[in-house]
């Protein structure tokens, strides 16, 4: 099912109007994903969905060719994993240089059937740019966890844009990571309380 379809589900369940007819089938979810930002999470995900069957897309400017020698990824520059990408998720730490990173351009770049999914930071998609995109039909859906000012207002568009899933900063969430999540700061507090360095 493509991330188009998802999103379209999700608002038409809202509405209890479902129709199956003319959903798309389980062979979107692995078209070409394209991953902004490959340090451990951008792996993660990118050896997830070769796992699936998908030839896997990265960009990061602090990689090299080498450095995937042994990845399921394909390094390409950014621009190039906009046009190709099937499908676009952000993981990129927010930094000088991936501030409104997604932008207008970057849109424009885009395939119309293509989608982006920001489980990152807010304030690398320019979410104005965003909307715009949707409205034109540039880019053909967005699913996003994170925002620029969270939490989301209730009369901001994205929420409920009908080519737009949002989640409230959750997608970390798991009774695992809660767990971890725990036992670090845990930690963190024996060694600044104890004579260990505290972790910074």
């Amino acid at each position: 099912m493509s991330t188009h379809t998802v999103v379209v589900t999700d608002h038409d369940f809202a509405d209890l109007s479902i129709e199956r007819a003319g959903l798309d089938g389980l062979a979107d979810v692995v078209a070409l994903p394209g991953v902004v930002g490959y340090g451990a999470i951008g792996r993660a995900v990118g050896e997830r969905a070769a796992a699936l069957g998908a030839d896997v897309l990265a960009s990061d400017p602090f990689l090299s060719a080498a450095d995937l020698a042994d990845d399921p990824a394909e390094l390409v520059p950014f621009k190039e994993l906009l046009a190709r990408s099937g499908f676009v998720t952000v993981h990129s730490p927010l930094i000088d240089g991936t501030w409104n990173l997604l932008d207008a351009g970057a849109f424009a770049r885009m395939r119309e059937s293509a989608s982006l999914v920001n489980v990152a930071r807010g304030p690398i998609v320019d979410t104005d740019a965003l909307c715009a995109a949707l409205d034109r039909g540039e880019i053909a859906g967005a699913g996003l966890d994170v925002f620029p000012d969270e939490p989301l207002a209730t009369e901001d568009p994205l929420r409920d844009h009908p080519r737009v899933t949002t989640t409230p900063h959750v997608a970390w969430y798991s009774e695992e990571a809660n767990e971890e999540r725990r036992r670090t700061v845990t930690e963190i507090a024996r060694n600044t309380l104890g004579d260990d360095e505290p972790w910074t």
